[in-house]
């Protein structure tokens, strides 16, 4: 069914959100220094004033220090919780209760609503149902400079006015987004039940459940009992909050508590009654002779108990009901849009209207503010409003004189939508008329990012190229200070890498630096693997001259390698990385020799290279090439210096020569007794080599010449006789 249709007065305005209002509110009572358990909640006034400006400027509260002292005699009395129920047209104060709140500590309750018309500016007076309903749940859901309202309360003139009935209508509408429960103030001590009724009506018409209303300022007379329990019937709850007004008030007769209390408990209301003293003006206050905050606890309450009323009933009325309609409910968010804030990254956004069409004659803004966002991406999933009448706006910015980015309307789904920063608002306008479906949005908050994939390569040992990938809003470089690889930027998403051969058969790792500015650097890595160990030397042999000297190898290798040898006539060092120093003694034989040398290393086969000497030419020489001795016999040796095999061989009986060891022959010789002198020739030979003839001369003995003896008798016989003659020389006799 549609609702009454008031005309929608547009209201050129900028519109900025205030914080987002807390999750998980439902169960929950919202205070000026935020929210709190219902159980924490205690006793409770539901319906006082600490600061409130009235329009006669008459008995005001204003004065922080002394609502303070004030506040203070509640605290003391064993109270704990206030609802402050001051609204737009009488001096709202969400600061000071703040403060007055902090000190006490005392739980205050802050109000959003409008007062009776004649209090209310006209600039609220000419706003629309859903701007009023607007500005309601803002101070709840957004707060006001941060702290937020927890309570809606209305006021009604008599005779009811249009702008107050606009109220009702955008209290409801407010109650369903919020949950939060409503205070109906009224004017008059006997107010006839059939307004009461009417406002009920309206209320229920509006879909709000009336066991989230109060109705303010029920006088306590017995005979309107019958009226209460026609209201309380309703679900609604009785707040009897006049207690200790007498020295503001005239009541047309004495207010009769106990009795209209006990009538309402006998008939079964008794979780439906509230109490409270509406302390307002200042001559309410202890200092200037009124009963104060602590009226009830100090003085009704006595009262109370004794018309009968249990300490049990007393408290379910003081503390009970209050926990049970001030807290938040769940009451479906259907039908009216409402202004919020977004500032989680990614989230959804709707019209609110849920399954249902969504209301006419409705303004509500949604901005959008991911905290950290370089911009916000905005995508529609649904989309149908009543084309050319009802329009979703959006805006590159956080208020309504932004640029505007896309106006939209009708049934088509709008392409996705862009900020060129972190915010963007959208809003939302019906008019009067049709109503549809409404429209649905994911929007993504997009920051300062950079993301490089994957965050490491391995490649292999054999030089190439390699990419990542790069995901990023800001301009980005690469870094590197890698010999054997580049990086370099090919376009806004691309990392190549060229990397040289790794020979080595040990990996390698490289990191690769990634910058942007606002964004943390990002190291990638690019390892490659080592190659297969091998080993080559080169060349497989070397042949060298008989002299001694030097030759090397080259060694082709990616392991450490080492280096041995056994042979005596030749030593093998690793003089660097790549080349292996061989160096050999001179060969003086007339044989080659041949020397294998081994270089080994880990992972690889052992090789062996050759290195060959060649033989030296043949050689006899012998020192010296003569010699001469004496005649006495004896020994003398000569020095053979040969690299072949070599023999002596002489003929001659008066010596002989032999071959002592490779270099020394040994020649021994007799004696000459002889005067004359001995030549021998002694032939040394060996095979490729003209003999050598080395000559002995030995001398002859000086001459002697004996005879013996030296004289002989004979007798004078004939006869003979014989001398013998020793000599070397050749000798004769004379006589």
């Amino acid at each position: 069914m549609k609702k009454a249709i008031f005309i929608l007065i547009a209201i050129l305005f900028s519109v900025r959100i205030f914080s987002q209002a807390p999750e998980n509110w439902v169960g929950k009572v919202m205070t000026v220094n935020g929210l709190i358990p219902a159980n924490a909640m205690g006793i409770t006034l539901p319906h006082e004033h600490l600061l409130i400006v009235h329009k006669f400027n008459y008995l005001d509260l204003t004065d922080e220090a002394t609502a303070i002292t004030e506040l203070g005699y509640y605290a003391n009395a064993g109270g704990n919780t206030l609802v402050e129920a001051s609204v737009i047209g009488i001096g709202r104060n969400p600061e000071g209760l703040k403060r007055i709140s902090t000190a006490t500590g005392v739980n205050v309750i802050m109000s959003a609503g409008y007062y009776k018309d004649q209090w209310v500016p006209d600039s609220i007076k000419n706003k629309s149902i859903g701007q009023l309903a607007q500005i309601i749940i803002s101070d709840i859901q957004n707060g006001i400079n941060g702290i937020h309202a927890g309570f809606i309360k209305i006021a009604m003139s008599r005779p009811i006015t249009p702008f107050e009935n606009k109220v009702l209508i955008a209290a409801a509408h407010a109650q369903k987004v919020t949950g939060a429960a409503i205070n109906v103030h009224f004017d008059g001590d006997k107010v006839d039940a059939n307004v009461k009724h009417y406002i009920l009506d309206v209320l229920e018409s509006e879909g709000v459940d009336l066991t989230r209303v109060i109705l303010a300022h029920s006088v306590p007379y017995v005979d309107l009992v019958d009226d209460f329990v026609s209201l309380a019937q309703r679900g609604c709850y009785l707040a009897f909050d006049m207690l200790g007004s007498e020295v503001r008030v005239v009541f047309e007769q004495e207010l009769e508590l106990s009795e209209t209390l006990n009538a309402l408990i006998d008939e079964g209301y008794l979780n439906q009654i509230l109490i409270s003293q509406d302390v307002c003006f200042s001559v309410c206050y202890v200092r200037n002779g009124g009963y104060g905050y602590a009226h009830i606890l100090n003085n009704i309450v006595p009262q109370l108990k004794n018309s009968g009323i249990t300490d049990e009933q007393i408290h379910t009325i003081m503390a009970g009901n209050p926990q049970r309609v001030l807290p938040f409910k769940n009451s479906g968010n259907v039908g009216l849009c409402v202004n919020e804030t977004f500032t989680a990254m990614t989230g959804t956004i709707t019209d609110n209207s849920g399954s249902a069409d969504y209301d006419d004659n409705m303004l509500c803004y949604k901005l959008i503010q991911p905290s950290g966002a370089v911009n916000v991406t905005l995508t529609f999933n649904s989309f149908e409003t009543e084309i050319g009448y009802d329009f979703v706006k959006v805006y590159d910015g956080t208020t309504t004189s932004s640029p505007l980015l896309g106006k939209f309307s009708g049934t088509s789904l709008p392409a996705a939508v862009s900020s060129t920063g972190g915010s963007m608002l959208i809003e939302f306008s019906t008019d009067g008329g049709v109503v549809a479906a409404g429209w649905s949005a994911t929007y993504t908050g997009n920051t300062l990012a950079m993301n490089v994939t994957p965050d490491s390569r391995s490649v292999s040992a054999a030089s190439g190229t390699t990419s990542f990938t790069v995901t990023s809003n800001v301009d980005w470089s690469v870094s590197e200070n890698t010999g054997w690889l580049t990086a370099t930027k090919t376009d806004n998403t691309t990392i190549t890498v060229i990397y040289n051969e790794n020979s080595s058969v040990d990996s390698l790792s490289a990191e690769i630096s990634v910058s942007g500015a606002g964004v943390p650097s990002q190291v990638i890595v690019v390892n490659q693997r080592g190659a297969s160990p091998f080993l080559q030397i080169t060349p497989a042999s070397r042949q060298v001259s008989p002299a001694s000297g030097t030759t090397s190898f080259t060694v082709a290798s990616n392991i450490v390698w080492a280096v041995s040898d056994s042979s005596g006539w030749l030593t093998a060092t690793k003089t660097n990385d790549t080349t292996l120093t061989v160096n050999y003694n001179e060969n003086l034989r007339i044989d080659s020799l041949s020397a294998e040398i081994t270089v080994s290393g880990t992972g690889v086969s052992a090789q062996t290279i050759l290195v060959i000497q060649r033989g030296a030419d043949p050689i006899l020489y012998v020192t010296p090439a003569s010699n001469p001795v004496g005649p006495v016999s004896g020994t003398i040796t000569f020095t053979i210096k040969s690299n072949l095999d070599w023999s002596v061989s002489e003929s001659l009986g008066w010596l002989s020569a032999a071959k002592t060891n490779d270099t020394t022959l040994t020649v021994t010789y007799n004696e000459n007794t002889s005067v004359d002198s001995l030549l021998a020739e002694i032939m040394v030979t060996g095979a490729g080599v003209i003999s050598k003839i080395i000559v002995l001369k030995q001398g002859g003995a000086s001459p002697t010449l004996a005879v013996t003896p030296g004289s002989a008798p004979v007798s004078p016989a004939s006869g003979t006789t014989t001398f013998t003659i020793s000599s070397n020389i050749d000798w004769s006799v004379v006589e």
